[in-house]
């Protein structure tokens, strides 16, 4: 059974394909979750997080991508924006901490890393305003810490390198910096300086202290001095990583790593007479960061990484996990010492739910980004847009396919159901699983996913142990679920296995140095012979192509003398000679000037064989090479345009031809002038114009690294789609086709009485349009002009027209509709296609009061619209909120949108237009 989209969904995914992509030619649109609505686009340390008495939540952190500066971010009605200019610090911030007062205002407290010393900043509703003194201390200054007292008055405590590493704290007078009681009060050196102020307003400072056998200490402020709060060094045995918090009650509470039980999480509180542990000493595995807050309600909340990020609560009797614990962790099962999220940092909303924030893991410390979470039941939820796949969910093995409809899927690794392998595609308006996720029967490696001609899909991946591997499989999806292909580990394990499909559906696997193909009558994978010479230690970035008579083509890098020197990384391409069963080489034996890695081979429409690979000329170098494709002239490889034609080093480079012949190459843009070295990657997309190497679109459109990339263009030739790992995995769409610039800023069908159908359109920029032809197709391919609507001319205008003999035909189910555009000067584009089908639901959908002022109402019929969302974006496509639908007449509080016009998306594509009012 064939994996189509119903009549239905293919209309959703071209109608949002038409909406928001064909209006934007040339402009990068995502496909479900947009990277740029993240708390940060690179790496992100020294995460704080704070929540303001209205519910917005901030986040501030070390921005890498402004040399490692301070940026503060806001969240609010479902967008992260940036609070002020980004890197507003004079230096790169370290020991960063954000608090919000009771009045509202954010301030942030950090160490500048240049002087060594603390500086306060304050949100002043349009600049952050430097408090007091810049660099207040008067030495260097270590472990900063920042509270905020009832009353507003500021304090910093810190680990004072001027006076023996001992501990000092300094409040904000009014006027200047003062130094509270004496400073370098602590016994001895002081470590994880850690302070909180009582309801009453007393300052309370934690610390590991040396001066009592690195045990744990309290002191407060009584208005005199620093005394201790119950007995100084009061823990077991030394404690590190001190945190320490008060309860609304005015409760002392630290945790802390508890040297005495192999650095476990240990929590203790002062009961007005001692120190007494809360719950069990060593409630968790052995911890390397912890961090302590108490809920408005009372409950005691710790935050560790431990593989991941694990919170977990005090419920009168245990600590208990709260949400799923080892969230956002990268490696997962088979990885060795897997890397784990840093800087976690907890808040609360008023009402007592928890947020954190905290350094996220991708797949190296370029992509470690600020993420902030909330707890929802009892499930984490990111705020912003977090991606098709978490990188913790093995994104970087991701690979693209596209179905004859049009259809985007995605196979992956998938480490969030035991490291096994999951297939999602684009339905129009998010991406779904296709069948069970994690359907693999074990633990699997490099997937690579593709659709047969008759638009079935196949993944293919190694089945893994931990340590080891075990084979390659192939499994299809059945239309219902995931079926093997042949025999399960039919292949020895390897690197870089993927399939093709010849003209007549027989199927081909490689793996490594070895093609095999799917003997239909017996179901069982043979092999047709080993490609490469015998002294070649290894071939590897192996990719299929099967050309329309059916000779099997590979293209693979060969180290062929010397595994470890880059050097000999050479590139080849062969071909399989079904009469003699043997392989011969297409051309010269090596192709290319120098070393070589990520290739990839493809046939054009025309027959024309190319190759697109990285090119380190520079032999030696290390570097990644720039792209260069190679086309077969016949004799030998030939470059197109210019070898090595990108601006900059390619990272994963990846070609594809569009049904006209014209070649695209996607890539991470490896050199993008940012001032920390380590950030590169870019998605970028060049395109051959027949004479040279352009940009398609935006040169770089990620918001964020893009260190694994994938290329695929619709079989239409109208949009080309990439998706790349940001930290994790996202999906963009262009509009490839050169429409106009005439804009549609919506294109429906819908059915219309019992046998037609109704066009409808909406169009901006119309000054300069003509008129505009609707074409209809029955099969989505071949199209006829059926009628003209005339240009209304205005700058912005609706139209409509009835299709009335749409449903005439017995065999007509499926309706297909596109507008051929045409402007004043004779120029004429297309707009993408919609369709409708005899049996769909007819839907109406509604906006009132227009305009509004305080609140609207969004009124749907159909139980489909019901626990969907609907977004509401302005003029600049913007995401300002997103509803939830309840209820066939859904209540949306505007109050706080300014005056202007705003558009509202339903899940089914519907947009809907209403004005807001003062």
């Amino acid at each position: 059974m064939k994996i189509n989209l119903t009549p239905k969904a293919h209309s959703l995914f071209i109608l949002f394909l038409s909406l928001s992509l064909c209006s934007n030619a040339q402009t990068w649109q995502p496909l479900g979750d947009d990277d740029f609505n993240q708390a940060s686009y690179q790496t992100a340390t020294y995460t704080s997080v704070g929540i303001a008495p209205d519910g917005t939540t901030y986040i501030a952190y070390a921005d890498y991508e402004n040399a490692k500066k301070l940026t503060v971010k806001k969240y609010s009605n479902g967008v992260w924006t940036y609070v002020g200019t980004t890197g507003f610090s004079d230096h790169e911030a370290i020991y960063v901490s954000l608090k919000i007062a009771p009045d509202g205002t954010p301030y942030v407290a950090f160490r500048d890393n240049y002087t060594a010393k603390p500086n306060v900043k304050k949100w002043d509703g349009s600049t952050w305003l430097t408090v007091g003194a810049a660099n207040f201390s008067a030495g260097a200054a270590e472990d900063i810490s920042f509270a905020i007292a009832p009353d507003n008055t500021l304090y910093v405590g810190y680990v004072d390198r001027s006076l023996s590493s001992k501990a000092t704290v300094q409040k904000f007078n009014g006027t200047a910096w003062a130094v509270v009681g004496t400073a370098g009060f602590s016994a001895g050196i002081s470590n994880y300086t850690s302070l909180a102020i009582a309801p009453d307003g007393t300052p309370y400072i934690g610390y590991r202290d040396y001066g009592n056998s690195s045990k744990a200490t309290v002191k407060k402020f009584d208005g005199t001095a620093w005394v201790d709060v119950g007995t100084a060094g009061f823990s077991a045995a030394a404690a590190d990583n001190t945190s320490f918090a008060i309860a609304p009650d005015g409760t002392p509470y630290i945790g802390y790593s508890d040297q005495s039980i192999s650095n476990k999480a240990t929590v203790q509180k002062f009961n007005g007479t001692a120190w007494v542990v809360v719950g069990m000493a060593g409630f968790s595995p052995g911890i390397s960061d912890i961090n302590l807050a108490i809920a408005p309600d009372g409950n005691p909340y710790v935050g560790y990484n431990y593989a991941g990020v694990n919170v977990k609560k005090f419920d009168g009797s245990a600590w208990v996990d709260v949400g799923t614990p080892k969230f956002g962790s990268y490696g997962g099962i088979g990885f060795v010492n897997p890397r784990t999220p840093a800087y976690i940092d907890i808040d609360f909303s008023p009402n007592s739910t928890p947020y954190i924030a905290y350094e996220d893991v991708g797949t190296t410390a370029a992509s470690d980004k600020a993420v902030v979470i909330k707890l929802e039941g009892n499930k984490w939820v990111v705020l912003g847009e977090p991606g098709i796949v978490g990188a913790h969910e093995g994104s970087n093995s991701a690979t693209i396919t596209i179905s004859k409809n049009g259809t985007p899927f995605i196979g992956y690794i998938d480490y969030d159901n035991g490291g096994k392998a999951t297939v999602k595609k684009f339905n129009g308006a998010s991406w779904e699983n296709v069948g069970n996720a994690g359907f693999s029967d074990t633990l699997v490696d490099n997937t690579f996913i593709a659709t047969s001609p008759g638009d079935t899909t196949y993944i293919i991946y190694n089945d893994e142990t931990i340590f080891g591997g075990a084979g390659v499989t192939v499994k299809k999806f059945n239309g219902t679920m995931w079926e093997t292909v042949g025999n399960a580990g039919f292949a020895t394990y390897g690197a870089f296995s993927n399939l093709a499909f010849a003209p007549d559906s027989t199927l081909y696997a490689s793996n490594e140095a070895v093609v095999y193909k799917l003997n239909k009558s017996t179901n069982k994978w043979v092999s047709i012979g080993a490609f490469g010479v015998p002294y070649q230690i290894t071939t590897y970035y192996n990719r299929l192509a099967i050309a329309e008579d059916g000779t099997v083509y590979i293209a693979y890098i060969s180290r062929f003398t010397d595994l470890y020197n880059p050097n000999q990384l050479k590139i080849s391409v062969e071909k399989y000679d079904n009469s003699s069963s043997t392989w011969s080489y297409v051309g010269s034996q090596y192709i290319g000037d120098g070393p070589a890695k990520e290739t990839n081979l493809h046939i054009a429409p025309d027959g024309t064989l190319y190759l697109c690979y990285q090119d380190d000329i520079v032999a030696g170098n290390g570097d990644d090479g720039k792209a260069t494709v190679k086309k077969f002239d016949g004799t030998d490889w030939v470059d197109v345009g210019s070898a090595r034609f990108t601006p900059v080093d390619a990272w994963h480079p990846r070609l594809a031809i569009a049904p006209d012949g014209t070649l695209y190459v996607g890539y991470g843009n490896e050199e993008s002038p940012y001032t920390f070295a380590s950030l590169k990657y870019k998605a970028s997309l060049m395109k051959f114009n027949g004479t040279a190497w352009v940009a398609a679109g935006d040169l770089e459109f990620s918001a964020g690294e893009a260190m694994t990339t994938e290329l695929a263009i619709t079989p239409d030739g109208t949009r080309a789609i990439m998706i790349y790992q940001s930290t994790n995995i996202y999906a963009k769409s262009l509009d490839i086709s050169g429409a106009l610039p005439i804009k549609l800023i919506s294109l429906n069908a819908s059915l219309y009485n019992k046998t037609g159908a109704a066009i409808t359109w909406q169009a901006s920029e119309d000054a300069n349009s003509s008129y505009y032809n609707i074409q209809r197709s029955y099969d989505g391919r071949t199209f006829t002009t059926i009628g003209t609507v005339y240009a209304k001319g205005a700058a912005e205008n609706d139209y409509t027209y009835y299709d009335n003999t749409a449903f005439t035909s017995a065999n007509a189910q499926t309706v297909f509709y596109k507008l051929k555009m045409f402007d004043k000067d004779g120029s004429a584009g297309y707009s993408k296609v919609v369709s409708v089908s005899s049996n769909a639901t007819r839907t109406i959908a509604s906006v009132y009061p227009v305009p509004a002022a305080t609140y609207i109402i969004i009124k749907t019929n159909g139980t489909h619209y019901i626990n969907s969302k609907a977004i509401i974006y302005d003029n600049a496509g913007r995401l300002l909120k997103t509803v939830v639908i309840t209820s066939a007449e859904q209540y949306t509080e505007i109050s706080r949108l300014s005056a202007g016009m705003y558009y509202i998306k339903l899940n089914d594509g519907t947009k809907l237009k209403f004005q807001k009012m003062n």
